[in-house]
């Protein structure tokens, strides 16, 4: 028969963090521990200019690092980022992160910083968490295709708004995607967040401000007067790549949504349609 018992076991408790030193750029991270931790709770980035260990939100707000981290999907053959505080209708983004063990990350500092983790055990809060697979970027030079639109032209009354941009393609038969980007209207003024660096195969997409600079997984006008990007689609290789969007809905009603091809010139009304598809090379 089996009965109760103790285990002794010598060791030291982890109570301080874990330290990993970051670059300028974008950097390459994984949760050191043998179980899930939470993004928001348990780590912290310090900097020698501000001195105090800042939450996720607080080192963005201090230009530290940006308040998100990257990460892979498998069930979705894309790469995902999170946390973030505003959804629309359908949308799948990750509000709230956990770190899975051992799982690459990138990360982006704006200065020479210090990240921390600190060793609180979290169970899984969700499916999301456990899809993150063991992987991360690759920070190769891209040698596929570039396609330019310039899109979702707006205006109208209606303020606090967003639009889902993806990209997905089937290249023999593999399918990859990048799903999560937004753009919109933000009456709290101009919010982005930067792309991160794009994978070796499959496909990407980014915006940019109509007229301006960056590349971004989003980014939000104060107004409905410059609602107004540049969208860039990029192909690792030849074939058919599909554009599709969401949460027009949301969007004025008096507002004309448009996306036009650069290529060909050929514009797609956003509400008649839910996709637009062009080839790729």
């Amino acid at each position: 028969a089996v009965s109760a018992g103790t285990l002794d076991v010598d060791g030291t408790r982890v109570t301080d963090s874990f330290q990993l030193k970051l670059d300028t750029g974008w950097n390459m991270v994984a949760n050191p521990f043998p179980y899930f931790i939470d993004f928001d709770s348990d780590v912290r980035f310090e900097s020698a200019a501000f001195g105090a260990r800042d939450t996720p939100q607080k080192a963005q707000t201090d230009s530290v690092a940006d308040g998100i981290a990257y990460w892979y999907d498998i069930t979705s053959s894309s790469f995902r980022w999170g946390p973030r505080s505003r959804a629309i209708a359908g949308d799948t983004s990750v509000t709230s992160l956990q770190l899975k063990p051992w799982v690459g990350y990138v990360v982006f500092a704006h200065r020479e910083c210090t990240m921390h983790f600190y060793p609180n055990p979290r169970d899984p809060a969700s499916d999301t968490v456990r899809q993150q697979v063991w992987a991360a970027p690759g920070y190769q030079p891209w040698s596929g295709m570039f396609s330019s639109f310039t899109g979702l032209f707006s205006a109208g009354t209606v303020t606090d708004w967003e639009l889902q941009l993806s990209a997905s393609s089937s290249p023999g038969g593999r399918a990859f995607a990048d799903l999560e980007n937004y753009v919109g209207v933000r009456s709290a003024g101009v919010a982005s967040v930067r792309e991160a660096p794009s994978a070796p195969e499959g496909v990407s997409l980014s915006v940019t401000p109509y007229g301006g600079s960056g590349d971004y997984a989003l980014h939000y006008q104060a107004s409905n007067t410059n609602a107004m990007w540049d969208v860039r689609s990029y192909a690792s290789s030849a074939g058919a790549v599909t554009i599709s969007w969401s949460g027009v809905t949301g969007a004025p009603a008096d507002a004309p949504l448009r996306i036009r091809d650069e290529t060909t010139g050929e514009v797609t009304n956003l509400r008649s349609s839910s996709a637009y598809t062009y080839e790729s090379g």
